[in-house]
């Protein structure tokens, strides 16, 4: 058998699944390719074989191993890639729930449309044919992971709605407060006022029937005067 040409096919799928997962850990803090780092490893395990086994037969079933697993470390790492990509855009559509998203991203009903296509496919797809599901998964993945940074992007111009909202709103509130507040202290002085009065004018009634002369007068007034001082202290 050729085998440097079988290492040649191993080293070009190796390098492909290296590069996917290498791409998620670095887009997706979250996005830990555990299994895509164990296939990566058993393929490693199975061209060791190979290239130490003295038996032809062995060294192609050892060979045929290592290339399934590279493939499948692609795989992995797509499918993490795809999941971390709409763990995002919830945590997204979440923060934002309030916000008029598609001012500052013009295509926001399209990034919805495609994850709502995405999740049915997820759900729906025949997973047994492994190589058409994950070919169409990498497809997808291709879509919305670009998608997805473009809404990270819109973060700032969002906030900055967002806290102008916020700020409107309670300038808003601290108004209507303000505004009882004030209501409120009128209505009270006024009813103060009116009590004031009304003592003033009994206060002249009541001296004037036990003192009815016209020269006591004064004296009335400024007796009525204290007792309306003492009444508001």
């Amino acid at each position: 058998m050729d085998a440097e040409k079988e290492i040649a096919e191993i080293s070009k799928l190796y390098s492909a699944a290296e590069d996917a997962t290498k791409n998620v850990e670095d887009l997706h803090a979250d996005g830990i390719v555990i299994p895509a780092i164990n296939e990566l490893r058993y393929a490693g395990y199975h061209i060791l074989n190979a290239l130490t086994s003295e038996n032809d037969e062995d060294k192609r079933s050892e060979f045929s191993k290592a290339k399934k697993h590279c493939i499948r470390a692609s795989y992995d790492a797509i499918e993490v890639g795809l999941l971390s990509c709409l763990a995002k855009y919830k945590i997204f559509r979440e923060e934002y729930k309030f916000e008029v998203i598609s001012s500052v991203v013009p295509d926001y009903l399209d990034i919805q449309s495609l994850v709502g296509n995405i999740k049915k496919f997820m759900e729906k797809a025949d997973k047994s044919q492994r190589e058409k599901y994950f070919s169409e998964l990498k497809s997808l993945y291709d879509k919305l992971n670009p998608a997805i940074d473009k809404l990270e992007y819109a973060r700032d111009q969002l906030n900055n709605a967002m806290n102008a909202r916020r700020k409107k709103f309670y300038l808003t509130i601290i108004t209507i407060i303000l505004g009882v507040i004030a209501a409120t202290f009128a209505l009270l002085r006024y009813i103060d006022n009116d009590s004031t009065t009304s003592n003033y004018e009994v206060c002249m009634k009541a001296y004037s029937k036990n003192n009815s002369s016209k020269s006591n007068l004064e004296t009335a007034v400024k007796f009525c005067d204290s007792l309306v001082k003492k009444k508001v202290n």
